[in-house]
C-alpha cells in the first residue's frame, strides 16, 4: 500500500529525516511551492526547457548561469533580482524564450526547500497546482511505495497554497492509501475548498503580499489545476528535467 506523509515546512521534514531517513533515501520527496517557484520550474520545461536548476544563492545563480550559458531567473522579496533576465513568474516562462534553453533559478522558499530535502532524497520531484495531476498519475504508474510531501512555505512559516496542493495529490492517489496526520488535513483542507481554491487564499498573507506587488496573474495561473504534464525531476547533475 501506498504511504503518503506531508510535512508543511521543510524544517518538519528534516526532523522526521533525523528519526526515520530511510522515508527520505529509499521513497519520493515531492517540494511543493506553489506560488511560485515549482509553478516556474513545471511551466518552464512544459514550454520546452532542457533543464532547471535550483540554487539558493544569487551570486550561484550567476555565476553558473555564465558558465553554462543559462537565462537566469528568480526573484528576492518577490520582486526580480536585478541583472536577472525573469524573475519568479511562471507568465516570463514563455515557449518563445525557454525552449531548448537551460534555466537558472534562485528564490527566497522554494530553492531553501529543495536544498533542504536533495541532501538525504535519492528522489526529488517538484509539485505545483499546475502538474498535480500529472505527479499523481506518475507516482501511481512507477510502483512508488513511499512518498514524502514537503511544504516550501514562506519564511519557515506555513502557507495555505502549498498545503491545498499537496491535498490535491492526496485526493488524486486514491483510497487505497496510507497518509500521516498533515498529510489528512492537506487532502481535507482541499476537498472543503476544490471548488474555490483562491477564495480560500485571499486572506493568507503571502497570496495578499503577491497580489499588492501586482502578481495576481500569476496566481491565477498559479492556481489552474493539471494545466500541464512536465514533473519535473532532480537528475544525478543536480538539474531538474521533465519525467
Amino acid at each position: 500500500m501506498l504511504s503518503v506523509r506531508a510535512f508543511p515546512v521543510p524544517c518538519a521534514a528534516t526532523i522526521f529525516d533525523a528519526d526515520e531517513g530511510f522515508w527520505h533515501r529509499e521513497g519520493l520527496t515531492i517540494v511543493i511551492d506553489t506560488l511560485r517557484m515549482t509553478s516556474v520550474a513545471a511551466a518552464a520545461l512544459a514550454n520546452g526547457c532542457r533543464g532547471v536548476l535550483v540554487v539558493e544563492s544569487v551570486e550561484e545563480a550567476r555565476a553558473t548561469a555564465r558558465r553554462v550559458g543559462a537565462l537566469l531567473g528568480g526573484e528576492r522579496g518577490a520582486l526580480r533580482v536585478e541583472g536577472f533576465d525573469c524573475g519568479n513568474s511562471p507568465l516570463e516562462y514563455g515557449r518563445e524564450l525557454v525552449a531548448e534553453r537551460l534555466v537558472v533559478l534562485t528564490t527566497t522558499n522554494g530553492a531553501r526547500a529543495v536544498e533542504c530535502v536533495r541532501r538525504s532524497s535519492r528522489r526529488v520531484w517538484l509539485a505545483a497546482f499546475l502538474n498535480a495531476g500529472a505527479v499523481a498519475e506518475r507516482v501511481l504508474t512507477r510502483g512508488i511505495g513511499c512518498v514524502s510531501i514537503v511544504c516550501a512555505g514562506t519564511q519557515g512559516l506555513f502557507s495555505m497554497e502549498d498545503a491545498l496542493t499537496a491535498g490535491a495529490i492526496v485526493d488524486r492517489l486514491g483510497k487505497a492509501i496510507q497518509l500521516n496526520d498533515f498529510a489528512y488535513a492537506c487532502v481535507s483542507l482541499y476537498r472543503s475548498f476544490k471548488y474555490d481554491v483562491k477564495g480560500a487564499l485571499l486572506n493568507t498573507h503571502h497570496t495578499q503580499r503577491l497580489i499588492s506587488l501586482g502578481f495576481e496573474q500569476d496566481i491565477d495561473f498559479c492556481l489552474r489545476e493539471d494545466a500541464v504534464d512536465s514533473v519535473p525531476a532532480l537528475g544525478g547533475d543536480g538539474w531538474f528535467v521533465g519525467v
